[in-house]
């Protein structure tokens, strides 16, 4: 093995996952890795871990790092780390010490993470999936009124309530609305073609979505002053098919950076939250409250099942499921109980039957042995 065993497992590691991998899952990766070498090198050299080598760590090893772990402060919020931050933590610790290895012609595997999960199962914790929130109605009517008031000659405004817009109207995704062109959004139809979809070098596809009518005017104006207008500004991008190209003088399409800061420009407008995550989720879940099926949504989402669906984003409100239980109430009173028939007469004259016969405190009938 070499100077630095860790290191050289996890270049082994990257240069065959990386195959699978996205290129933006590999950086992600490549920098996960990076923090947990320095996090087992400062364990190893407290004496909490015997080696650095994931090939030859043992069952006290991967505890004493899963405990500090749980123990770890986000650098961020302050707060503990989150149980999934800790599942994907053992995920990529997975990789590297159940990696294969050469042993007199035949390949093994280090299966001391295995064996540490089943003598401390409490260092793998359960994750409970919560539906995040959406936009309620009435904030979703908010963006769509202040999005009237924008100027065209507000190119700053005009993007960004464009961004929201479209993305709250047409459910897609922030690398899809990034690496869409002008060409791919109809607006005589009103469809939007994803060209970019989630996963397209696997398992996503090209779909065509349908457009709510609230954005239309918004996207109308983009595309008829916003457009002409930024090319005006860049003539050096003329030919440049993005439907919202870069502000950089040499790219194409939008950074992650510049939608962020688009995003906030509406925030502050309007008050409360705008990610790409809650305009996606408003957009299916005003899709649920009209009543639209779960494979028409599952197939403008791009999803594979109805399970991600029904589990992250659209789903019945509590205020929704009191008010059909009301009026499934009222219907029933209002149609008539059924007669109580549904006996056996053997049961004997005594016994009252089940249904809706008014009952009485107390044994009002006798029963016989």
């Amino acid at each position: 093995m070499s100077r630095y065993p860790f290191q050289t497992v996890v270049n082994e590691v990257l240069a065959t996952k990386s195959l699978d991998w996205s290129e933006i899952n590999t950086i992600k990766m490549t920098a996960r890795y990076d923090l947990m070498r320095r996090e087992f090198e400062g364990l190893y050299e407290k004496g909490l871990v015997s080696t650095m080598n994931p090939k030859k760590m043992k069952v006290e090893d991967i505890k004493a790092y899963l405990e500090f772990c749980r123990k770890k402060i986000h650098p961020y919020t302050g707060k503990p780390i989150s149980a999934g931050e800790i599942k994907r933590t053992i995920g990529t610790l997975r990789h590297i010490v159940e990696y294969p290895y050469k042993v007199n012609q035949t390949y093994t595997h280090n299966r001391s993470l295995e064996y540490c999960l089943k003598l401390f199962p409490h260092l793998k914790p359960k994750v409970y999936f919560k539906r995040l929130p959406c936009w309620t109605e009435e904030q979703f009517q908010i963006v769509m009124r202040q999005s009237f008031t924008v100027d065209p000659a507000d190119l700053k405004r005009l993007r960004a309530y464009a961004l929201v817009c479209l993305s709250a109207c047409a459910g897609d995704r922030n690398k899809e609305v990034r690496y869409s062109n002008v060409e791919d959004i109809d607006v005589d139809r009103w469809e939007f073609i994803v060209k970019h979809p989630k996963g397209e070098d696997t398992y996503g596809d090209e779909r065509c979505v349908s457009i709510e009518p609230e954005c239309h005017h918004i996207v109308k104006l983009y595309i008829q002053f916003g457009l002409p207008m930024w090319h005006k500004l860049h003539p050096e991008q003329k030919d440049n098919p993005a439907l919202f190209p870069s502000y950089v003088g040499d790219g194409i399409y939008l950074t992650d950076k510049t939608i962020l800061k688009a995003l906030k420009v509406v925030q502050a407008e309007v008050g409360f939250t705008v990610t790409y995550q809650i305009t996606r989720r408003t957009y299916f879940q005003r899709l649920k409250n009209r009543g639209v099926s779960r494979d028409a949504m599952r197939i403008m989402a791009g999803h594979l099942t109805n399970d991600m669906m029904d589990r992250h984003y659209a789903g019945l409100d509590p205020a929704d499921a009191r008010k059909e239980i009301i009026e499934t109430r009222k219907k029933d009173e209002k149609i008539g109980y059924p007669e109580n028939d549904c006996f056996d007469s053997q049961i004997g004259e005594g016994v009252p039957r089940m249904g809706f016969e008014p009952m009485t405190f107390g044994f009002p009938w006798k029963r016989s042995y």
